[in-house]
């Protein structure tokens, strides 16, 4: 559980950072950058039954 939550915090690091430089881009850069960060979540989803099963 150790490494998802560390996972999950650089995550979300690099979410907040990325809403901090897209509030100064036009919507449709945002929304770009919003479907690029959904891609990630699936890899994340796909590990987490396996690390579980592991423990």
């Amino acid at each position: 559980s150790a490494i998802i939550d560390e996972a999950t915090r650089h995550l979300i690091t690099l979410i907040s950072d990325q809403i901090r430089s897209d509030s100064q881009l036009q919507t449709g850069q945002i929304q770009t950058t919003a479907q690029q960060q959904q891609r990630p979540s699936p890899a994340l989803q796909q590990q987490t039954p396996v690390q579980r099963e592991m423990t």
